[in-house]
C-alpha cells in the first residue's frame, strides 16, 4: 500500500501494488488520503483522510472515522490502533496515553516485548501499551562539519570588503550584497 497522486483528480489517495501486477485504487474520497497500514491479519486498512484517521475493510465496504488524528500503526495483535490525537497526544485504541509531551509526528513502532517507541521532547522513547512505564533511551551523537574548501573559489571576506567583487559595479549592488561600493570610506 502506498499513497501517490497517480489518479490525476489532484488529491493524494491510497493504492495497491501486487506482486507484478499494476497499481489499483484503494480509496476513492473527497480528500487527501496517506499514511496507509494494513492490520496484521491483512483484512482492514487504516489510514489517514485529510485530518481524520480512518479504517476500511480490504475486501470492500465504506470506510469508517476513528478519530481526528495522524500516525496511526496497528497493535501487534490488530485489536486496536494508536495513533495521534489532533492535541498530538499518542491514542490507544480510545484512550489517550500520553499527556503534554512534543510528539513527532511518526507512527510508533512496537518491539517484540510488546512496547512501543515513539520520539517526544527531542527523546527516543518507550512505553508499556496501557501507556504507563515511560522509559527514555540514553541517545547522544555528536556531528562535526567542515566547510569544504573549493579550488579557486573566493572567501568570504575577498568579496565583500574593500574594492573586492564590487569593484566597478554601481554602489546600489554591491550595498545589496552587504559589501562596502567602491566609493565608501
Amino acid at each position: 500500500m502506498f499513497s501517490s497522486d497517480r489518479g490525476m483528480d489532484g488529491q493524494y489517495k491510497i493504492w495497491r501494488l501486487d506482486l507484478g501486477g499494476a497499481p489499483t485504487q484503494v480509496t476513492t474520497g473527497p480528500g487527501a488520503e496517506s499514511n496507509p497500514v494494513v492490520s496484521p491479519d491483512g483484512t482492514t486498512l487504516a489510514y489517514v483522510d485529510g485530518t481524520n484517521v480512518m479504517t476500511a475493510p480490504l475486501a470492500g465496504g465504506a470506510p469508517a472515522v476513528v478519530a481526528p488524528g495522524t500516525a496511526p500503526a496497528w497493535l501487534p495483535d490488530g485489536s486496536a490502533l494508536v495513533y495521534q490525537n489532533a492535541a498530538r497526544q499518542l491514542v490507544v485504541g480510545t484512550t489517550q496515553v500520553t499527556n503534554d509531551e512534543d510528539i513527532f509526528p511518526f507512527p510508533v513502532r512496537f518491539q517484540a516485548d510488546g512496547r512501543f517507541l515513539y520520539t517526544a521532547d527531542g527523546k527516543i522513547r518507550t512505553r508499556a501499551t496501557a501507556g504507563g512505564d515511560l522509559r527514555d533511551i540514553g541517545f547522544t551523537a555528536e556531528l562535526k562539519l567542515r566547510r569544504p574548501t573549493l579550488p579557486g573559489r573566493k572567501t568570504a571576506s575577498s568579496t565583500t570588503s574593500g574594492r573586492g567583487r564590487c569593484a566597478g559595479s554601481a554602489p546600489r549592488s554591491c550595498r545589496r550584497m552587504g559589501a562596502a561600493s567602491p566609493s565608501s570610506p
